[in-house]
């Protein structure tokens, strides 16, 4: 592998090892390192493949962590593969910068990554029936979706994928 190859994989992990250190809800550069390095690795499979394993390596120390009771977020829990889909997703994105890394291809990447995080993920807690911020289920119902939506957005709200820091923290990342 060349060297820059190896900068740039190592600037994703190190991107990933932020999530292990405290940080607001959503202040972590998920979706920068998709973008990052689909857009930025000459070998597309590295491109996609390395932030989704920087992803996991990151949820398993998580998990180990709050195993050993160190953190009091999980790892690992039953709505991950919607993140991990979503960030797939948002890699993909990063393919299409590849040829076009202007600064407002790079700004719509980022919004447009952070919305889709957003809403993919809202969607998987409000069709998993998740609960609201008083403990009841969402209903399948289309104003159960806005609640949960909108719950997302405000900052006390539990700890469910949130867009509030998504964008400010992609951009800076990019």
């Amino acid at each position: 592998m060349k060297t820059r190859t190896f900068v740039i994989l190592g600037a994703v992990l190190l991107a990933a090892l932020t999530r292990l250190m405290p940080h607001p809800q959503n202040f972590a550069p998920i979706t920068a390192m998709g973008l990052f390095g689909a857009a930025t690795l000459a070998d597309r499979r590295l491109g996609i493949l390395t932030p989704l394993l920087a992803l996991f390596v990151s949820d398993l120390c998580i998990e180990v962590a709050n195993r050993m009771g160190l953190m009091t977020s999980w790892g690992f829990y039953s709505g991950m593969w919607l993140v991990y889909l979503t960030i797939f997703l948002i890699t993909l994105l990063g393919l299409l910068l590849r040829n076009h890394r202007t600064i407002p291809a790079i700004a719509g990447a980022t919004l447009a990554g952070s919305v889709i995080f957003f809403l993919v993920t809202n969607f998987g807690v409000w069709v998993s029936g998740a609960p609201d911020l008083y403990g009841n289920p969402y209903p399948l119902t289309f104003q159960a979706l806005v609640a949960c939506s909108t719950s997302a957005i405000e900052p006390e709200s539990p700890p469910y994928p949130t867009v509030r820091n998504s964008p400010i923290v992609a951009g800076a990342w990019q």
